[in-house]
């Protein structure tokens, strides 16, 4: 089985069809748990299959269609 690699905000913003400042917004209201993503610095990398796992259908369906919580 191969690892997963991490991806960047914006990488992972264009896998889920979202914008980054969503991408941002999750990690600040804390939508999406430390544990899907890594923080060096002021650099996140994120793990897909994580942050996927973490996001009910709802969450995905209304920030897709731009609606905000």
């Amino acid at each position: 089985m191969m690892d997963e690699k991490y991806i960047s905000a914006d990488e992972l913003a264009i896998q889920l069809s979202v914008t980054g400042p969503t991408i941002r917004k999750w990690v600040s209201d804390g939508t999406l748990p430390s544990t899907a993503y890594l923080k060096i610095g002021s650099i996140y990398r994120f793990k897909l299959s994580d942050v996927v796992e973490s996001l009910s259908p709802q969450q995905l369906e209304l920030d897709l269609n731009g609606e905000t919580k």
